[in-house]
Parts: structure tokens; C-alpha cells; sequence
């Protein structure tokens, strides 16, 4: 896998945006994460709120980065798959 980073920022959203993420909506006026990249040879563009990228950050640092992927829309707002798993866990018990 290959990704090279175009753009990186912080932006506040004029209308709303889809977070890669969690799917859930960017709604006008809160700040989300942007970037830009090409991936194995294709354009890619993610907006995600912050505490989602913050979660990415943290399921990254569980693997090898060039390793690394995810499946959009499919994770829980602000937490990674292994984050909700436990909190499920544990009001179980």
C-alpha cells in the first residue's frame, strides 16, 4: 500500500459533511479534521470530526502504518472497533 498526504487541516464546515469514520454528520459550524491524500494511486479526501480522528490516531498506533486501513462509515463516533468492544464488555458484567 502506498499513500502519499496532499493537505492536512482543521476546518470549520459550511454545510454538512459525512465523516469517513463513523458516517455520522459534520454538522455547519463544527470544526472537523480534512485531509487529502493519493492512495495506491488514487485520490482520496477524508472529513472526519475530531474525536474521530483522534480515534483513528489511536487504532493506528496499534499496526504497522504502511499496513493501515479501515472501514469507512463503519466505526463508532469518537472510539475505535477495540475501544467499543470493551465498553460492551464491561456493562455486560
Amino acid at each position: 500500500m502506498s499513500y502519499v498526504l496532499l493537505d492536512q487541516r482543521q476546518s470549520k464546515a459550511r454545510k454538512p459533511h459525512r465523516c469517513t469514520w463513523c458516517g455520522q454528520t459534520i454538522e455547519p459550524g463544527e470544526v472537523y479534521h480534512f485531509a487529502s491524500g493519493i492512495c495506491d494511486g488514487d485520490f482520496q479526501r477524508d472529513k472526519m470530526h475530531l474525536v474521530c480522528r483522534q480515534a483513528m490516531d489511536r487504532d493506528m498506533q496499534t499496526c504497522d502504518w504502511f499496513d493501515y486501513e479501515f472501514i469507512p462509515f463503519g466505526n463508532p463516533r469518537g472510539m475505535t472497533q477495540t475501544e467499543r468492544d470493551d465498553q460492551q464488555r464491561a456493562a455486560k458484567l
